[in-house]
This record gives C-alpha cells, structure tokens and sequence, in this order.
C-alpha cells in the first residue's frame, strides 16, 4: 500500500511541476541510462509526454558507443519501452564525433531498432588521425585547407537503427549523398543507396557512385570498407584493376566477413595470365592491442630483388602484440609469433616454419618547427625444417620528416645485418643498406608536384623513383605520377577537406 501511495505521489509531481532528471522515474534499459526534461506529464497506458529541452541518453544500445537524442517533444511508452519524436531532433555519437538531424523518430530501445527521416549528418574527425609513425599529418591523400576539423557531410532520405547476425547494432542511411566540408559547391560527390555504419568496425555502402566535376568515374553495387589499422584502403570489396612488371594484368578484392569478435579477410587477385590467387586471414582482437590469427591460402609476393615469387600457406597460426610502455624512452614495443606450413613455387620447396621479431621505437624528437625524427631496431629470427636453416636479422631504422601542406617531406635509411639463410625467398627481403626518400613542391598556385624515390645501395639501384603533378579543384587534387624506374604510370587523388 505504501508503495502505491509512493508512486502516486510521484505521479502527481511530475504532471504538475517542471522535471530536470527522470532517471529515477522512468524505467530505461540500462543503469547508465538516462531522460532529462524540462516537464513531464505521465497519461493512461503507461506513457509519457515529455516537453522542453528533452535529453535521452542512452549507453546500452550501441556496443561501446554512447548515444544522445535532444529534442522539445517526446513520447515514451514505458512498457514496451518505445520513444517517439513527431518534430524535429538531433542525435549524437560522441565517441565517433557523429551528429545527425532529422524528423519525426521511432525507436525501440529493447530491440535496438529505430527510423528517422529527412536526415543530415555530419562527422568529423581529428587531423591527428592522419599523422604517421613521426606524429606529422601527412596531407598526400587528404589535405586539409580550411583550418578547421575536417569534416564529412550527408545528407539522406532515411536512417534505420538495426541489428546484425551477432545482435551489434547499425545504422543504415538510405538514398545518401556524401561530400566534404571542402567547398560549398563540392565537385567530388558519393551517392549510395544504402550505407551501413557499424561504429568503430566498417562502413558498407550498396549501389555507390563517385562524380567528379559532374562525370561518373566509379559505380560499384557493393563496397565495404573496415576500419583496421593495417588495412590498405584499396582493400575493398569493390573489384579493381591492376598490372604487375612480371605477373601482367590482375583483378584484386577483397571480401571482409564478421560474426562477433571473430573476423575473416580474404584478399584475391585474378591474374590473366596465372589465374587466381587467394589468401584468408581469420582473426580475433585477444585484447585491444593484441591479436592472434590463423592464415591459409595462396598470393604472389616478391623476394630481396623484386622479382614475383608465389607463395602457398597451408596453416600460419600467429600472435602479436604493441605495447606502449611507460616510464621508458621508447613511444612502442612490438612482438610477434607464429607458426605454420608454408611452401614456394619457384624454386619448390616447402617446410615448417617458426618466427619471431621485437622491434622497438622511438618517440618522435622534435628538432624545432616541424622537423621530427624517429629510429628504430629490430630483430628477426625464422627456422625451418627444411634443412634445419635458421635465418637472423637485426634491423635498424633512422627517419627524418617534415610536414607541408601536400605531404610530407622524409629521407629514411634503413641498415641489417643478417646471418644464416632462409630456403623461402619471400623471408629474405632485408637490404643491408637502402635509402628512401620524399620531397613535395608547390610550383605554382594551384599546383603540387612530388619526387620520391628508394635507393637499394646493395643493388646499387632504384626500386622505385617517382615524379608526380597534381592541380586543385574545389574538393579535390587530382594528377599524374610516373615510376622511371619501373616504367609506370598512376593516377593521383587527394580529397579536400
């Protein structure tokens, strides 16, 4: 009785004063959710109408990725645990700095599914981000000109809260068109029909296509891309074109697949000329700066003097690790192990193999302006049972870098020092001495042009030396580059932020 006579008296308070915190009223799905307004009033069966400066915050619905609603008019059905939102609101991803706009919202926080309409997003995202291993932002791919976060922006016809196979949850927009915070006549437009966003692991877009300057220049019906340091953004789902020097004409795709904590990556490469190669990595994160994985499959690789080797892996089961320790005077120490049956093609020969490495690096030095340097050293140990080899190297890095508002300018030489033999030639791909190197120009307003190049002292040639030409447009540079020591010719983009 007591209890009852509590909860009417709640009840009324609500229905007549202004109320700053529901938590303790309203029942949510988690214990680190909450609804704040400015007055509630509760009607028969079991909702509320909420008005005024409506916050609902809520962390049990997306994994790891607290989500905020804001609006002046809600209703929440307590029972089924239903909000709705007849006006316009914004809603909030602060741990992947995602906002959203839109109207008239319907979400179910115990299924985790929701819809909303007539959507804008917005995401941003630190410039830091960008910066590599000597914490210099690198502006080759994407240069960053109004001196601000850069941002990206959509706008779409609908946006579904869902869930996947493993009950993670997504967002799905529908009808989207993307550009950059770049221009407000941006040139570089994506449009999708659908795009999937699942925070912190991928983005997955279906019927995707990229205009530049008003023309078509890529259609793809299916694209994922996964968010994974190591992963080369041409790592894509989408089919594209290649030559290899040796090899000839390739088809590459990649195809990503997750259940859970559990992850496969299968990269392919259709040769012309050799047929396909394809190679598995199945993996799971044992922490967040760990990893044990399990690799099968076949892929064309090149050994120390950049000839094409091929290259079977029936089982390579391996751990890794990067610590950043503290107290010490070093910014990372990485270890890694693994074990497996490999084989290769020319000459053919297969055998167990078991590695082992530790590399050490240095935090950036700041040499004054924006000059950094950074060295490295490292130690690489394999043994096979073919013939009882073993093979030890020890490798030394010092690199000097600088940024500039189309790249980064660097010179890097690289020692090792090597005992025993590997009978893999893929294993062996330690130079004794090699130096690589970048410097960017700004010739003339509008113009960027770049030389790279990496010098292998041993061979006493260049493996690569690149000279490259780009000029701006309103959301992007786009060029040419050609490789005088391979003989070949790419297309430059770097998109504006």
């Amino acid at each position: 009785m007591s209890k009852l006579l509590t909860t009417l008296v709640v009840l009324t308070i609500l229905s007549i004063t202004n109320v700053h915190a529901l938590a303790g009223a309203v029942e949510l799905p988690g214990p680190q959710d909450y609804l704040e307004a400015d007055s509630a009033v509760y009607e028969s069966g079991g909702t509320w109408r909420l008005q005024g400066n409506i916050i609902l915050h809520l962390e049990s619905l997306l994994s790891d990725t607290p989500l905020e609603i804001t609006a002046e008019e809600m209703l929440y059905d307590e029972a089924n645990q239903l909000a709705q939102v007849p006006g316009e609101l914004t809603t909030t991803l602060t741990a992947h700095d995602l906002w959203l706009s839109g109207q008239g919202l319907t979400l179910n926080l115990r299924d985790g599914m929701g819809e909303m309409v007539d959507v804008q997003a917005q995401v941003s995202f630190d410039p830091s981000l960008l910066a590599d291993e000597t914490g210099l932002v690198n502006q080759q791919y994407v240069r960053l000109t109004r001196g601000k976060a850069p941002e990206l922006l959509l706008t779409g016809e609908r946006a579904l809260l869902e869930r996947d196979e493993s009950g993670d949850s997504f967002i799905e927009f529908q009808h989207a068109r993307l550009v950059t915070s770049a221009s407000d006549e941006p040139d570089l437009v994506l449009q999708v029909q659908s795009l999937l966003f699942h925070p912190g692991r991928y983005a997955s877009f279906r019927n995707l296509r990229v205009s530049v300057s008003g023309t078509t220049v890529l259609y793809a019906p299916r694209w994922k891309q996964r968010y994974r340091k190591g992963v080369d953004f041409l790592n894509t789902t989408v089919p594209l074109p290649g030559r290899d020097s040796e090899d000839g004409w390739y088809i590459q795709q990649a195809l990503f697949a997750d259940r859970g904590q559990f992850h496969v990556d299968v990269y392919s490469r259709y040769y012309f000329d050799l047929g396909l190669r394809s190679e598995a990595f199945l993996f799971t994160d044992t922490s967040t700066n760990s990893r044990l994985g399990l690799t099968v499959g076949r892929r064309r690789t090149k050994d120390f003097y950049d000839h094409s080797v091929g290259r079977t892996t029936y089982y390579d089961l391996s751990w890794r690790l990067q610590k950043h320790p503290a107290g010490l005077p070093l910014d990372s120490i990485d270890f890694g192990l693994s074990y497996g049956r490999l084989k290769q093609d020319t000459p053919s020969i297969a055998s167990r193999r078991g590695y082992a490495f530790a590399e050490a690096t240095t935090p950036p030095a700041k040499l004054g302006g924006n000059l950094r340097l950074i060295g490295s050293a490292g130690v690489h140990y394999w043994n096979y049972s073919y013939g009882n080899n073993e093979f030890l190297a020890f490798k030394q890095r010092v690199k000097l870098a600088r940024s500039t508002p189309v790249g980064l300018d660097f010179v890097q030489f690289v020692h090792a020092d090597k005992f025993g033999a590997s009978p893999f030639r893929f294993d062996d791909n330690f130079p004794e001495n090699e130096l690589t190197f970048q410097k960017n120009f700004l010739p003339l307003p509008k113009l960027s042009a770049r030389m790279s190049g990496r010098y292998n002292y041993d061979r006493e040639h260049f493996d690569n030396l690149v000279g490259g030409i780009s000029h701006e447009f309103r959301s992007y540079w786009t060029g040419l580059s050609y490789d005088f020591a391979r003989g070949s010719m790419s297309v430059e983009l770097a998109i504006k932020f």
